[in-house]
């Protein structure tokens, strides 16, 4: 597998602040979560995945969005049963505590 690394990274608006990105994107996960949307919903799971995977963002930006909460309440009570956002917000949550085990 070959990857290209580049920053910013390519889906980025140039002078975009990476640190925004994290607030508009639990803006968005609540709308979808609230309008029960699982779509949207699994497209705001899976860009802030990216943006784990890629280091876009400072992991104290993750937490200071309360993003995790989200995420949260997506793997307790996913949109219409769904079961793949469940696993998808699972493994988020996972990563979230691995994350901040290692910040500390």
């Amino acid at each position: 597998r070959i990857e290209f690394w580049c920053f910013p990274p390519f889906w980025m608006d140039v002078g975009e602040d990476p640190r925004h990105l994290v607030g508009e994107l639990k803006t968005r996960l609540d709308a979808a979560i609230s309008a029960e949307d699982v779509r949207a919903t699994e497209s705001a799971l899976e860009e802030l995945e990216t943006l784990l995977d890629d280091d876009v963002v400072p992991w104290t930006e993750v937490v200071h969005a309360k993003i995790a909460h989200s995420v949260s309440e997506v793997r307790r009570c996913p949109p219409a049963g769904s079961k793949s956002l469940r696993a998808l917000a699972s493994d988020l949550m996972r990563r979230f505590l691995e994350l901040g085990d290692t910040t500390r």
